[in-house]
């Protein structure tokens, strides 16, 4: 996620219920819900330029948010990730290709030479 560079994140969030008791409790549950979430999302990508607003209005009727944000993509960083995980793949399959290849030829030569043993034991 490092590819993800984000300009602007703006969060505003309004926690609002019926009482100040359950307005407080709604509260806590956001940003139990919330901060660990942008936390790791601050983590993860680039931010540049965030803000992030959670708060309690015991008087408003309706609880409100809103989400403003701008971000763009690395593609240099993808193009390279991509390019990893292509020949990390490709030469994955070749080995495992040759191992079998390989493999079976020297399987079916000891084979052939446990053979050759048995038969000279028999007749030695």
């Amino acid at each position: 996620m490092r590819g993800v560079v984000v300009d602007e994140l703006w969060l505003d969030v309004r926690c609002t219920k019926e009482d100040a008791a359950a307005t407080a409790i709604y509260y806590g549950e956001v940003c139990a819900a919330l901060f660990p979430l942008l936390g790791s999302l601050a983590s993860k990508c680039r931010l540049k330029k965030y803000d992030f607003n959670i708060y309690p209005d015991y008087l408003a009727r309706f609880s409100e948010a809103s989400f403003v944000t701008s971000f763009h993509f690395t593609p240099m960083y993808f193009i390279g990730v991509t390019t990893a995980y292509v020949f990390r793949l490709l030469f994955g399959v070749l080995i495992g290709m040759l191992v079998k290849i390989f493999g079976a030829k020297k399987d079916q030569n000891s084979s052939r030479n446990e053979n050759k043993n048995q038969k000279e034991k028999s007749e030695g």
